[in-house]
């Protein structure tokens, strides 16, 4: 496992990384997130489900990842690390989100959602299987923030035909949708070809 010290004497030399992948960033308090700035910069994914029990130490982190990609939300303290995600914009080298997955044990809010997905356009990839994540409101505000939307997983039964349209009509490069476990009707389907046909 790799330890603060370790961290911290990647930073302090500068090497120059270009990705680093760590399951669990064993961050403590502010001043250690401040010391392993450069390593946290290199972080290109992040999954909160090693952090059930250190979201108050990843939130000191965040602030540093400025490289973040790829963001997994699955636990019950992700609401309190939205701020920190939107705080990262300030950052002047900072180039955004590509992936978003969010699970049913999240905590995150349809509105920190909607919050998140104006700031990060160049998502091109969504996944969710949290009702209150995925209604109409909430995938049409998707698609009208994240227009290069490649690949949408929505498994739930919550997902109506006026959310899946939205995709459809504004996300021009989406490629691939899975419906899994929805209740969607052949109809939706019909008009979701009808779409891709007129292009």
């Amino acid at each position: 496992m790799l330890t603060v010290t370790s961290l911290m004497a990647l930073s302090e030399r500068g090497l120059p990384l270009e990705e680093l992948d760590i399951p669990w960033i064993p961050i403590l308090s502010a001043e250690i997130a401040a010391q392993c700035a450069h390593a946290l910069s290199r972080i290109q994914e992040l999954n909160t489900e090693y952090y059930e029990e250190e979201s108050e130490g990843l939130s000191y982190a965040m602030q540093y990842m400025t490289g973040l990609r790829v963001l997994k939300l699955s636990i019950s303290e992700d609401h309190l690390l939205v701020p920190h995600l939107l705080q990262l914009l300030q950052g002047q080298c900072y180039a955004g989100l590509e992936s978003l997955t969010i699970r049913s044990g999240s905590s995150i809010t349809p509105q920190q959602l909607c919050e998140l997905t104006a700031v990060y356009p160049k998502l091109h990839t969504f996944y969710c299987n949290k009702s209150t994540c995925t209604s109409n409101a909430v995938l049409v505000e998707l698609a009208r923030n994240c227009p290069y939307l490649q690949k949408v997983t929505l498994c739930n039964n919550e997902v109506t035909e006026e959310g899946v349209l939205a995709l459809a009509t504004n996300c021009r490069q989406l490629r691939e949708i899975d419906l899994s476990y929805t209740t969607l009707t052949e109809e939706t389907v019909r008009q979701l070809s009808l779409i891709h046909i007129s292009e």
